[in-house]
């Protein structure tokens, strides 16, 4: 924050961002994808968000918290053991290097029964 002072009064005030790193909340609504829509279908819905968190905070590291909610077929997928795990390696392995960095930093799905759609 910046302060300009004149007469002993503060004149102007200008906000500064001087953090290096920030958490994003990442929400996919798995209703809202497409019926066939599997895991893939997902990541890239993912990384199109990671690009967009990107865009609105230029220059910062990134951590990613993703809550995948909705109902569907997929979240019978991303139940199935070390799913969401692979997922969430398979993220991270994609922006290995970058700079800023980007940490995918946990992966929630739902897990209310009536998610699974038939």
């Amino acid at each position: 924050m910046v302060v300009e002072v004149e007469d002993s009064c503060v004149a102007r005030v200008d906000f500064f961002p001087s953090d290096a790193v920030r958490f994003v909340s990442l929400e996919v609504d798995i209703s809202l994808l497409d019926r066939d829509a599997d895991v893939g279908s997902l990541r890239q819905e993912l990384l199109a968000r990671a690009a967009g968190a990107r865009e609105e905070n230029p220059g910062r590291a990134l951590l990613a918290r993703v809550s995948v909610t909705g109902r569907g077929p997929l979240h019978h997928d991303l139940v199935a053991p070390c799913a969401c795990e692979d997922l969430l390696r398979d993220l991270r392995d994609e922006f290995t290097g970058e700079r800023p960095f980007f940490w995918w930093e946990v992966c929630a799905t739902t897990r209310d029964p009536r998610s699974i759609s038939t």
